[in-house]
């Protein structure tokens, strides 16, 4: 299994034209452990869900990340830029030996959302999203989430949010937290038009989120998936007021298929 460090290292040196450049702000990982039998029964059969003991025994995690895109826009091409809420569902999975997260879909509120469909076969949906956080010296007192698509409806109430994360539950050190939870580099998807596996990898530097309180929280997606109960708390959430992302586009195919 390949760390952070090695991971980092196979990345450009440089940024190029080609590359997303984002900032991302009221960020927001919301987590669940989840049954690994489920999970599997939603991956692609060379994609390994990776394991954490949580709830007493074995689990996977599954967490919605959410968050306000500023300013999205290819680095070479200044024009047009996004602005919009996002959220992705994601697991977290090995791929031969590389660790990284599975994206089941993404939700986006802009019309650009179709340009990433038709180009790479993202498993992006334009779907109505607000994201609204109030912060106070740095601080979370409140954030809510809500989207009321047809593909990725859901909710979320979160705050308040003071302390650094320290070592959450269900990770077995700040290394593996790091590595896997916090700041994952590589991402699969399945291709919606020929349902070969697309990846693409991220940079940034490394979150420090505070924990914050989950008030309350349901994505639709993961029940869909038959991997979240409907009324399943989270395992827990962090939260950031804002970091940077460098999108190393565009995604590629890889030899494997669903």
């Amino acid at each position: 299994m390949t760390t952070v460090a090695e991971n980092a290292a196979r990345l450009p040196v440089k940024p190029r034209p080609w590359h997303c450049l984002t900032d991302l702000e009221d960020f927001a990982i919301v987590t669940y452990d989840v049954d690994l039998g489920a999970l599997r029964r939603v991956l692609p059969p060379q994609t390994k869900p990776l394991t954490f003991d949580a709830a007493g025994g074995e689990r996977g995690l599954v967490s919605a990340v959410i968050f306000r895109d500023r300013d999205f826009h290819f680095r070479g091409m200044p024009w047009p830029r996004m602005n919009c809420g996002q959220v992705n569902y994601r697991a977290y999975v090995t791929n031969g030996p590389d660790v990284g997260v599975w994206f089941f879909g993404t939700s986006l509120d802009h019309w650009l959302t179709g340009i990433a469909r038709r180009l790479w076969a993202m498993p992006w949906h334009r779907e109505p999203i607000q994201v609204r956080a109030r912060w106070h010296s740095g601080d979370l007192e409140r954030f809510q989430f809500r989207c009321s698509g047809g593909w990725g409806e859901g909710e979320a109430e979160l705050g308040p949010a003071s302390q650094p994360v320290g070592l959450l539950p269900g990770l077995a050190s700040p290394v593996q937290q790091s590595e896997i939870l916090l700041d994952p580099f590589i991402g699969w998807y399945r291709r919606s038009r020929d349902d070969s596996i697309g990846r693409y990898e991220v940079r940034h530097v490394p979150l420090r989120p505070l924990r914050a309180e989950v008030r309350s929280a349901r994505f639709v997606v993961f029940e869909r998936l038959g991997i979240v109960g409907s009324e399943q708390v989270p395992l827990h959430a962090v939260v950031q007021q804002a970091t940077t992302f460098d999108v190393l586009t565009p995604p590629h195919r890889t030899p494997s298929r669903w």
